[in-house]
């Protein structure tokens, strides 16, 4: 069972940047609804959105790193991957099922 699948992306955004990002390079930004990724330690410097569910510059590396595989399967997306189980999540947001695959991966 999925047990993602009521989340919101902004809470999928939150668990993946705990895991994925260094502690103190991202902040969370619960008014926006954002979650903030710094690109220097102190905050100060540049920032942007994190958004690995719906970003590309964000999810591939998670994804090429994890061994995460993305098929394409009667007009739907399909996450897999088989290092220690088979875990596969289907859906039409090629990103967002993947975070949900890596999050199951670490049993988050």
């Amino acid at each position: 069972m999925n047990k993602y699948t009521e989340l919101s992306d902004f809470e999928i955004n939150k668990k993946v940047a705990y895991l994925f990002l260094d502690v103190g390079y991202y902040e969370i930004d619960s008014y926006r609804h954002e979650v903030m990724y710094f690109r220097s330690g102190s905050g100060k410097g540049l920032y942007r959105d994190y958004d690995p569910c719906n970003n590309p510059a964000d999810a591939m590396p998670i994804i090429i790193e994890n061994g995460i595989s993305m098929v394409r399967v009667n007009n739907t997306w399909s996450a897999r991957q088989f290092n220690n189980h088979c875990i596969e999540i289907n859906g039409d947001n090629y990103y967002r099922i993947a975070m949900e695959v890596y999050l199951l991966m670490n049993g988050k």
